[in-house]
């Protein structure tokens, strides 16, 4: 039977580190961030060994933790240290538990105690840069799909303007002949034309009223 730890049966073996490691950088660059996951293997940039899975080999190798790990290298909170093989088994196993409902408690004692660990899950706190440049790939993907891209978003938004209602229009274009505009808020005019105004307001609401009272 081979040893749990391919690279090595000892302690010191584990321990063991690469040269050129251990890396002393964070991600900066989100393309190279998803490129650290692809393949069938995930390099510790600790000792620059290649594993399946980073969690076991950071607590006994390297006594470490996985959320120190992760802020050391600016890796998301929410992404786990898998490569994506392995990631991608694992969803599938727990997709076909959910649908034969494994995962989801039967009764409500027991989801009501799922929901109140959710809630108590210490969640961290969104301040990486992987962080942000995940949100602006996420930004950009959308508006391609929804073809929202600068001028693109301006031709078609602009149908969607909503044109005023025969009364409104009434009321603009009243506005229009005496020489005011309905939207001249903060500029100061005579005593006697604001009293004309406020008359004229008063007289066409009570019009459009009648209107609509007739029908």
């Amino acid at each position: 039977m081979p040893p749990y730890f391919f690279h090595g049966q000892t302690p010191e073996a584990r321990r063991r580190v690469l040269p050129g490691y251990p890396k002393d950088f964070v991600f900066k660059d989100y393309d190279e961030y998803k490129q650290y996951f692809v393949g069938d293997r995930i390099i510790c940039l600790l000792c620059g060994k290649h594993y399946r899975a980073l969690g076991n080999h950071l607590r006994v190798s390297h006594e470490t933790d996985i959320e120190d790990y992760k802020e050391k290298y600016g890796i998301l909170w929410t992404k786990s240290l898998l490569c994506n093989d392995s990631h991608k088994g694992q969803s599938d196993r727990a997709k076909k538990r959910i649908a034969n409902g494994e995962l989801i408690p039967q009764t409500i004692e027991g989801r009501r105690k799922q929901g109140a660990f959710a809630r108590s899950h210490k969640k961290k706190k969104r301040n990486l840069l992987t962080h942000k440049l995940s949100s602006q790939k996420n930004i950009e993907q959308y508006n391609i799909l929804q073809k929202r891209v600068s001028e693109m978003t301006k031709a078609k938004e602009e149908p969607k303007r909503k044109e005023h209602p025969s009364h409104i229009k009434s009321f603009i274009e009243n506005y229009a002949k005496r020489g005011q505009s309905p939207w001249n808020k903060g500029k100061k005019m005579p005593s006697e034309q604001v009293k004309k105004l406020s008359e004229f307001r008063k007289a066409h609401h009570a019009r459009v009223k009648e209107m609509l009272k007739n029908g």
